[in-house]
């Protein structure tokens, strides 16, 4: 099966859910092999993005990371709410990409 990616267009074996190069989905609502909802909401609630990167997501992993950091710096400008908002989206997006609801970012 090729990748749709129309950067990375390379060959996986067919059956993938997701290239295996750059993480782009092969079948869309198709859950990832081998990742758990669950293990990848609790890594990204220990640090946020981890979870992510526990996907292959690994772009927006990187955002959440960098921008996780930003409000540690922010927290005594906005009493850590944007720390929260950001660490929310972390732990639920990673949830529903491992369970295909949502799509890896290319």
């Amino acid at each position: 099966m090729i990748c749709p990616n129309p950067v990375c267009r390379r060959e996986n074996t067919d059956g993938a859910a997701f290239c295996v190069y750059c993480g782009k989905s092969l079948q869309n609502g198709v859950r990832p092999r081998g990742k758990s909802g669950a293990g990848a909401a609790v890594l990204s609630a220990f640090l946020p993005g981890l979870g992510q990167f526990y996907n292959n997501d690994f772009k927006k992993g990187l955002l959440i990371l960098v921008l996780a950091i930003v409000a540690v710096g922010a927290i005594p400008v906005t009493l850590g709410s944007f720390y929260v908002v950001i660490w929310l989206w972390g732990v639920i997006d990673a949830y529903r990409v491992a369970k295909g609801a949502t799509p890896v970012w290319a």
